[in-house]
């Protein structure tokens, strides 16, 4: 039986042995003999993880490159499934990294090059860390190549991560202050608070979207498609600009924003408004999700609204709320029972000490 890129040979002891051998990919073993189950069960893995070499052949990329490695695992399913803004990301983090590291050969990256480059990002932590998870996928694509046998990310040291500053009431207020109603940044300013989404996404946001009380939106980053109730606050910003056709938060020259146009023209709204540096587009995300938790909602509620993918994103943003609610319920719950002198509840009616 003849199978395609599959060599037979004998070995020194005269045993017949099967090699999987493809293009730019160490040989692979194969079991027992063509067409048996264990056989074929092997080879059919190993096609379905093979990653061919660039198709493109202006490639610059040298075999065995970071580089080379970069193109092929663009040319992954794993690649492939991730959103169109994921992906643009990613290739153009992996470009950047490329103009230094590039040339380097994958098998001979070890985990102290690693962690030189990541130090050298020391000053922008997030970035490092970025780009460490994003190495990640292409050092499991030189595994499954036979170009490795480990992950030299997996020992690298790692950054302490800020978090966003989440916004407090008054600081909501001091941009609502300075941004009333009938201005773009107050509209802009109301659809990213009370739907919670990211910027890219309330950008993007057409005014078909708002329809029968509610707002619908795809988010880029997961695709996930949510419909969000109107909250009734958000109408009278609707109003002052409604129109039946386009994005809602448009320029000056009534354009759509590009990605870095709308940040940079929240970020000139935010400090016209005297807001400090910590205030900025992100924290009103995290701000929205306060609010859902600090009005009871649940994890699950809150998730339908913002649409992270997980439980663990939305416990991570509401994090405080939930300690302050947690910590004013127990005392409640406390001094409602009663309790032992000497316990917390009894300490307003002991006895001074004579």
């Amino acid at each position: 039986m003849t199978i395609k890129h599959v060599h037979r040979f004998k070995d020194r002891h005269g045993k017949v042995r099967h090699y999987l051998r493809l293009p730019g990919v160490k040989a692979i073993a194969l079991p027992g003999q063509p067409g048996e189950p264990a056989f074929m069960r092997a080879y059919n893995q190993a096609l379905e993880q093979y990653a061919a070499p660039a198709a493109d052949s202006n490639s610059k990329a040298a075999p065995g490159s970071m580089r080379d490695l970069a193109e092929r695992y663009y040319a992954t399913g794993r690649f492939k499934d991730k959103s169109e803004r994921t992906r643009y990301v990613e290739r153009q983090i992996f470009d950047r990294f490329m103009v230094k590291h590039g040339d380097k050969r994958a098998a001979m990256v070890e985990t102290r090059h690693l962690d030189a480059i990541f130090t050298e990002m020391a000053d922008r932590p997030a970035a490092a860390m970025d780009l460490r998870k994003r190495l990640r996928n292409l050092f499991r694509l030189a595994i499954k190549l036979g170009w490795r046998k480990d992950d030299p990310i997996a020992a690298t040291d790692t950054f302490k991560l800020g978090t966003w500053h989440t916004w407090t009431d008054d600081e909501i207020e001091k941009f609502e202050e300075r941004w009333p109603i009938g201005t773009r940044q107050r509209l802009a300013f109301d659809l990213l608070i009370f739907t919670g989404q990211r910027s890219g996404d309330v950008r993007q946001i057409l005014w078909t979207d708002v329809r029968h009380g509610k707002v619908k939106v795809i988010q880029g980053k997961t695709g996930a498609e949510l419909t969000i109730a109107q909250h009734p606050s958000l109408a009278p910003s609707l109003d002052a600009f409604r129109k039946d056709v386009g994005c809602i938060v448009v320029t000056e020259f009534g354009k759509p924003f590009s990605e870095h146009g709308f940040g940079n023209w929240m970020a000139d709204a935010i400090g016209l408004a005297n807001l400090p540096d910590a205030c900025v587009t992100h924290g009103l995300r995290k701000a929205a999700a306060r609010r859902l938790a600090e009005a009871g909602c649940t994890a699950h509620e809150i998730q339908a609204i913002t649409g992270h993918t997980t439980l663990k994103e939305v416990e991570r943003y509401t994090a405080a709320v939930s300690r302050e609610q947690l910590a004013t319920s127990a005392i409640g719950k406390v001094a409602n029972v009663g309790g032992t002198p000497g316990s917390q509840t009894n300490l307003q009616t002991q006895e001074k000490p004579q």
